[in-house]
């Protein structure tokens, strides 16, 4: 990579690499998935300014069904940033030197959202044919492979939930699916445990601090002064 990959400067602060999942990290690689990396991530970066350059380093990765992948051990997250390389290869033009750190076109709501909430909808319908064509309408613009059309409403389910971790990553989504589907619980003690070292957690950091109800936020205490007796506080937080 050449020459100035973000619009804005700062420091090395804006740019610090992160850990990503490697059971995410080997959907996008496994299949050359167009929404990894160059999309949604970057492999690294030239000096700039006053940050250092940076090369990503590659691990070796064997997720639970025994598959293997070299994947990306930390990456730098740019799914919105416009950074050179992607506003070459989109034909977008874009003015460093006046624009704002933050594109005045960010997303909200995406169709890709509501159409894989939609195939949610149809599965209930017992409809998989065509909510795996909505599935498989974005898989095709990613350029990997389509999904089966006909089969069982589980699989089906599962097929969906891939694509919105996939397709929706990084845009503050997931956790509302998680707790949508009743997962967020098991998912969240799953992400502490990956990062335990040697089998222990690190001070301050324990999947025992995760609480029943604590999923909901608590009702304002104005709200519940307001009118006696006619909320009850969400569990967790009396």
């Amino acid at each position: 990579m050449s020459g100035e990959y973000l619009p804005y400067g700062g420091g090395g602060s804006l740019m610090s690499p992160c850990y990503i999942d490697m059971d995410l990290w080997y959907e996008y690689t496994s299949n050359n998935d167009q929404r990894g990396l160059g999309f949604t991530f970057m492999d690294g970066y030239e000096a700039w300014g006053s940050t250092t350059k940076y090369s990503n380093t590659m691990l070796n990765y064997t997720n639970s069904e025994g598959k293997s992948v070299d994947a990306y051990e930390l990456s730098i997250v740019t799914k919105f940033c416009p950074y050179e390389e992607k506003r070459v290869a989109l034909g977008v033009s874009y003015d460093d030197q006046t624009s704002t750190s933050w594109p005045l076109n960010y997303p909200l709501i995406r169709l890709e959202d509501m159409q894989l909430y939609y195939a949610e909808l149809l599965v209930e319908d017992g409809n998989i044919a065509s909510a795996m064509g909505y599935v498989n309408n974005i898989r095709k613009r990613a350029g990997v492979p389509e999904v089966s059309t006909s089969c069982s409403s589980s699989d089906a389910l599962s097929y969906i939930k891939r694509e919105r971790r996939l397709e929706l990553f990084q845009e503050g989504i997931r956790w509302f699916d998680q707790v949508r589907y009743g997962e967020w619980d098991t998912t969240t003690k799953a992400k502490f445990d990956r990062h335990k070292i040697d089998g222990a957690y690190q001070s301050g950091v324990s999947a025992d601090n995760i609480v029943a109800g604590k999923y909901l936020c608590p009702i304002p205490l104005d709200e519940i002064n307001a009118v006696p007796g006619l909320y009850t506080q969400n569990e967790g937080w009396n």
